[in-house]
């Protein structure tokens, strides 16, 4: 959680300094979709439970480019 808020107050920084600097500056929003199926959940030996299960992954990515700076986060 600590580096999710130094991201963001990084991120925040970097857009108001953009027009000062007179660079290009750009967010590329981005998901990812996964999928896994699983046959004994709970793994026990007895009981079995099989379950399919999604994960969605978010992201985020800024960049900035200009004069004698190229930065990514």
């Amino acid at each position: 959680m600590k580096c999710l808020l130094h991201a963001a107050g990084f991120i925040s920084a970097l857009a108001l300094a953009l027009p000062a600097w007179g660079g290009e500056g750009n967010f590329h929003p981005g998901i990812g979709l996964s999928g896994e199926y699983n046959d004994n959940v709970r793994e026990t030996d007895t009981n079995r439970q099989t379950d399919f299960i999604t994960h969605i992954k978010p992201s985020l990515r800024a960049s900035y480019e200009g004069g004698r700076v190229l930065a990514n986060v």
